[in-house]
């Protein structure tokens, strides 16, 4: 399937005129086999304030490619979209930087259920059995089934888990983000700041 997709995508590029095409050939096509879990251990237990005050004071643009290489290590891919890259499950990253400030990028990444958008919030639900369920609610399908369609394991959202609605004891909405904390605790101030250029920039690096 990805090399079909990929080939869809050359052959559109291949269509585009020639000015055109430099916008988008730098994005990465979607991929179905980005990692599910960080693979390397825990460096530092980053704060908002100690982050802003380790990160470097400049930047250059050829580091652009370094900040996408972190976009996928640190899961960031998994769950937003940026360009052609990504999944849809959170909000859209393409024009971030030009909406937020970066201490706003930092604050949103190390403490992201500080501030939660509705429609991202997560769900809690209570059956009668005692057990307790949070997850994102998934609205698709006919509204008169008797069941609940809850993703549990928000990296990959096309696990989900079904409960009986008369199993349902209560179910609410909860102010706490999908996004985990400390996602990049494993990485350095150099690392981060590689991210944060290449949110600020967007998909294709400025020339």
């Amino acid at each position: 399937m990805t090399t079909f997709v990929t080939r869809l995508r050359e052959d559109a590029l291949n269509a585009l005129p020639e000015a055109r095409r430099t916008e988008y050939q730098n994005d990465a096509p979607p991929q179905d086999n980005e990692p599910l879990t960080i693979a390397r251990p825990e460096q530092t237990k980053w704060t908002v304030d100690s982050l802003l005050a380790r990160l470097p004071t400049a930047t250059t643009p050829d580091r652009h490619a370094a900040g996408a290489a972190v976009f996928r290590e640190a899961l960031c891919i998994r769950c937003h979209r940026f360009g052609t890259a990504g999944q849809a499950v959170g909000p859209e990253l393409t024009y971030v930087g030009r909406r937020f400030s970066r201490q706003d990028l930092v604050s949103s990444i190390i403490e992201p259920s500080k501030v939660v958008a509705e429609p991202y919030r997560l769900t809690q639900i209570v059956t009668t059995d005692g057990l307790t369920r949070t997850g994102r609610l998934l609205m698709e399908g006919d509204y008169r089934s008797e069941l609940i369609r809850l993703n549990t394991d928000l990296l990959q959202p096309a696990k989900q888990e079904t409960i009986d609605k008369k199993q349902v004891e209560t179910l609410q909405t909860v102010d706490l983000s999908p996004m985990p904390a400390g996602l990049l605790n494993g990485f350095t101030a150099g690392e981060i700041s590689d991210l944060l250029l290449y949110l600020e920039t967007g998909p294709t690096p400025t020339r």
